[in-house]
């Protein structure tokens, strides 16, 4: 049975693992102390934010027949979505709409799905890879502590992908590929109160135009939550990849200025905190592939920037690495 190592525990990490590990002894190496990547949620006392990716939907069939044990096992729930939209120098608020997808949450908290997913696999979690070797068709790993793990016949690198650049073999065939993708960043504010902030308006999403803020979330409407008003107040990433550096207590502070004009009223969290998400998304091309490979070496690189961004592409990437090496 080969050995196999993926660097990465999100979402696309996850799916290789759990297609691959009838095939193979698969081995996940994860930097943080979970899994699931941006399918993250934050807590504090009363209140919970899903602070990275807020809901995903599913179209193609691969993805909603990998979706379905976690639909039967109450993982994941359908969100039936009411969007509202504001343009904040027209002053114009449109009235609420839905669309008709299906979107889907994490029936308790969005890192639920990455912990369901993470469960039977074997995981080093606080492992961050610094250094891949091959040696005779053999690879070995290095980790920030000098640890070693050796003899994998094959490695999947699911991280962003300047990330993966960094620790790949410089003569690998397509590192250079990867050092052309640009990721943008994003911060995710996260706002809890003792009172509804909304003036309980019917919906649960607002986009922004001409703002600072792309979107705002009330994370408390998810189906099955029960915590205090909650909300997650996602950045533009043009405007984080102007403020990047920017100290945290002073990017919370426009942020809610820009909430008080959109709100016309003082705005006055009981809880807030900032999440600076440096690889929040890929910077769009005209060029898709599911991921990069070096068959000589034995080694693919994968993620959702390669087919655009999002939980689905995180998905796709996984499965077609899953596919080719089952092949």
């Amino acid at each position: 049975m080969n050995k196999i190592a993926i660097i990465g525990a999100g979402f696309a990490g996850l799916t290789i693992a759990n297609l691959l590990k009838q095939y193979a002894q698969v081995t996940v190496f994860e930097k943080s102390r979970g899994s699931g990547g941006r399918m993250a949620t934050r807590y504090a006392e009363l209140w919970e934010f899903d602070h990275g990716a807020p809901f995903f939907t599913a179209e193609s069939h691969e993805f909603k027949g990998f979706l379905h044990p976690l639909i039967e096992q109450k993982i994941i729930s359908k969100w039936d979505i009411q969007f509202a939209t504001k343009n904040l120098h027209a002053n114009v608020c449109p009235p609420v709409f839905e669309v008709q997808k299906d979107y889907f949450v994490g029936i308790n908290r969005m890192n639920s799905i990455g912990k369901y997913l993470a469960k039977d696999l074997n995981i080093k979690y606080e492992t961050k890879i610094t250094k891949l070797e091959c040696d005779r068709h053999k690879w070995r790993l290095t980790d920030d502590r000098l640890n070693q793990y050796e003899d994998f016949d094959f490695v999947i690198t699911a991280t962003p992908p300047l990330q993966a650049a960094e620790i790949l073999p410089e003569d690998c065939s397509y590192i250079h590929n990867l050092k052309k993708f640009n990721m943008l960043p994003a911060f995710s504010i996260m706002l809890g109160f003792n009172e509804d902030i909304t003036q309980k308006q019917e919906w649960n999403i607002a986009c922004l135009k001409n703002s600072k803020i792309d979107k705002i979330i009330a994370n408390h409407t998810k189906p099955f939550r029960k915590t205090k008003p909650s909300f997650v107040v996602l950045s533009t990433h043009d405007w984080a990849k102007f403020n990047v550096d920017k100290d945290k207590n002073d990017i919370g502070k426009e942020i809610i200025s820009e909430l008080e004009i959109i709100f016309s009223k003082k705005i006055t969290p009981d809880v807030a905190q900032v999440h600076r998400w440096l690889y929040a998304e890929i910077e769009q091309t005209n060029k898709a592939q599911p991921f990069f490979i070096d068959t000589a070496y034995g080694i693919v690189s994968c993620g959702d920037w390669c087919l655009g961004g999002g939980v689905e592409s995180a998905f796709k990437s996984g499965f077609e690495v899953s596919s080719y090496i089952t092949v």
